[in-house]
């Protein structure tokens, strides 16, 4: 700056008028050696990966003995310690069996036990409409969003939903991209901005299709603390990479997701 004072050398001055460089908010960057400057090994990434453990758990300890543990904290902790695996077989026995399809009598309606009539039962076999949400706010990465991306090619490829509502949401949500049976998704990133969960939830609710979901995959890295009101007549299933700002959702079932290494 322009400030007396001593010391020599040449600086970046923050007098008024000099430009500063912008704040790397956000940016997420591959681990590297620190003396060399080159990518970490799989060999040394699970060292580093153990040792962080090991700091962590120490560090729940004593955050524990203080009573210093905010929610949001230990649901991090939680999340971080939860067991590797692979969160779409998970997802898969959450959305499989759900959408009704047929009629069978081999599965009597059991709510019709006492009457004289014997109707059928519900056949369910595979999906129906699926509304996928998906968090492409400020503070998702692009790692994570191809993930995403990838997550939803597979819910496509493998478990052949009848129709697909994708909506990209930030503060605001994207009108829904409809992907029948066997099209191929644009995929497009459309938005950057601030996180707004209730964003997708209004959007479908205002073109009167939040009613025609038999399921809602929602896609995020937890990054806000309001949830909708109301539940919707669906089961949601809440895919994150991360833990929720605002504590777990209120309803819903929530799902860790695990980026791939690759």
């Amino acid at each position: 700056g322009e400030g007396e004072g001593e010391g020599e050398g040449e600086g970046e001055g923050t007098a008024p008028g000099t430009s500063r460089k912008p704040c790397p908010w956000g940016d997420v960057e591959e681990a590297v050696n620190p003396e060399t400057g080159e990518a970490l090994t799989p060999e040394e990434i699970a060292e580093v990966e153990q040792e962080l453990a090991q700091a962590l758990a120490t560090s729940e300890n004593l955050a524990k003995k203080r009573g210093q543990m905010p929610v949001v904290v230990q649901e991090s902790v939680k999340l971080a310690k939860s067991a590797s695996q692979d969160w779409r077989d998970i997802l898969r026995d959450l959305l499989t069996d759900t959408i009704p399809v047929d009629y069978t009598f081999t599965r009597q309606d059991t709510h019709n036990a006492g009457a004289l009539l014997v109707t059928p039962g519900i056949l369910k076999e595979g999906m129906g409409h699926l509304g996928i949400f998906v968090d492409a706010s400020g503070s998702v990465s692009q790692r994570e969003y191809s993930q995403f991306m990838t997550d939803l090619t597979d819910i496509c490829d493998e478990l052949l939903p009848e129709k697909i509502s994708f909506v990209q949401f930030d503060w605001k949500a994207s009108d829904p991209e409809v992907i029948e049976r066997g099209d191929t998704p644009e995929l497009i990133r459309k938005r950057s901005g601030g996180t707004r969960f209730t964003a997708p939830f209004e959007k479908c609710e205002e073109l009167g299709i939040l009613d025609t979901f038999d399921a809602i995959v929602f896609f995020t890295d937890g990054g806000d603390n309001e949830y909708p009101g109301e539940e919707p007549d669906c089961p949601v299933i809440w895919c994150t990479t991360g833990p929720f700002y605002g504590g777990p959702p209120p309803f819903g079932e929530v799902v860790g997701m695990r980026l791939s290494k690759t």
